[in-house]
């Protein structure tokens, strides 16, 4: 008995660390990172959506499900892999919003009665007091491939607020951990405040807590923007964390079925819009322009407008004189054809 004893005193001393060497670890079967929704969404990963209120964050991550769920291949450019989720459930926590209104978003995003693999917890249920053990335990019983928090601070019992770093720990990591043990991806969405509407990536977490916290448990932060006047307002999103990052890229909102889809880098639809308002310019002109001429019209910076001229020229929608752009002989551009187009001296004006 006395032995017995011992050895479980000596037991209990000793570290809990499991160390592996390679002749242990290299044995075992774990694939590289593998990705739910290519460049966007890692298997067994924590992610969060953050943004100010009304940026679009539950819009986004719910066509994502909705895509997902109704057997698509594609979500805003990114290949989804369908083979990969197979028949695991897809669960979602819309702990905020009213039931009638989430229940008709998703039936206008083509959820139906058909979809078994959906699961829907909506907030006319009462929170459990440990809801992140709840979730945890979920998690591990059904094993889905992707469940969702819509919002984080909702499982926090009202006692947790995104300053307080050690309790953003105590209720980050669990899901963190479940996600590495099950495979499951969790993604949590974050009302930041409107002043850090600019803010991205980890900066946009320091601006909600203040603290390193929450970037030692997120792998992925999926940042959405809303610019412009309600009706004519502009998204985009970023990405940026343990995996490579996605840079500010515009989306397209269907009003009519809530879906969304991707327009390109904001720079490459910025510059798309600089290349429309000279092509117009140029067209409307009644006479060969200076590039002076243009960027008054057009109100874009010098530099821009050159590398739209440039572009334009070099796929022929514009013509360019052969001037070198000395005085009395000014580079000019114009919608018709010169006598001599495209011969020596093009473009030796500087960019600046």
């Amino acid at each position: 008995m006395k032995e017995t004893y011992q050895n479980q005193i000596i037991e209990e001393k000793k570290s809990k660390l499991l160390f592996k060497r390679p002749s242990e670890y290299l044995t075992e079967n774990v694939p590289p990172m593998e990705w739910l929704i290519d460049g966007l969404v890692p298997k067994a990963s924590l992610e969060a959506v953050i943004a100010p209120m009304k940026a679009g964050k539950t819009t986004l991550i719910r066509a994502m499900i909705a895509s997902i769920v109704t057997g698509e291949n594609e979500f805003i450019g990114k290949e989804i892999n369908q083979q990969l989720i197979g028949n695991k459930s897809i669960a979602y926590m819309a702990i905020e919003d009213p039931v009638g209104q989430v229940r008709h978003a998703f039936a206008d995003l083509g959820i139906n009665e058909t979809h078994d693999n959906f699961h829907l917890f909506q907030g006319d249920q009462q929170m459990p007091k440990d809801t992140v053990n709840e979730i945890v335990k979920w998690i591990e019983e059904n094993e889905p491939a992707i469940l969702v928090i819509d919002t984080i601070l909702h499982i926090g019992e009202g006692k947790v607020t995104p300053n307080d770093g050690d309790k953003v720990m105590f209720f980050l990591q669990p899901l963190l951990f479940v996600a590495r043990r099950t495979g499951t991806t969790v993604i949590f969405l974050y009302h930041t405040s409107k002043k850090a509407r600019n803010d991205s990536g980890y900066n946009a977490l320091f601006a909600v807590n203040g603290s390193q916290q929450w970037n030692a448990s997120v792998d992925v932060t999926i940042n959405m923007f809303r610019e412009g006047k309600e009706g004519d307002e502009t998204y985009s999103y970023q990405v940026q964390g343990r995996i490579p990052d996605i840079p500010k890229t515009a989306l397209e909102l269907d009003p009519e079925t809530g879906r969304m889809s991707s327009v390109g880098t904001v720079e490459e639809v910025k510059f798309s819009r600089i290349l429309r308002d000279v092509s117009t310019c140029i067209d409307e002109a009644s006479e060969p322009l200076k590039t002076e001429d243009i960027v008054t019209d057009t109100q874009h910076t010098k530099a821009k407008v050159l590398q739209a001229l440039k572009d334009l020229v070099s796929k022929g929608t514009i013509f360019r004189n052969n001037a070198r752009g000395l005085r009395g002989n000014p580079v000019l551009y114009s919608k018709d054809c010169f006598e001599q187009v495209n011969q020596g001296g093009l473009f030796d004006e500087p960019i600046e």
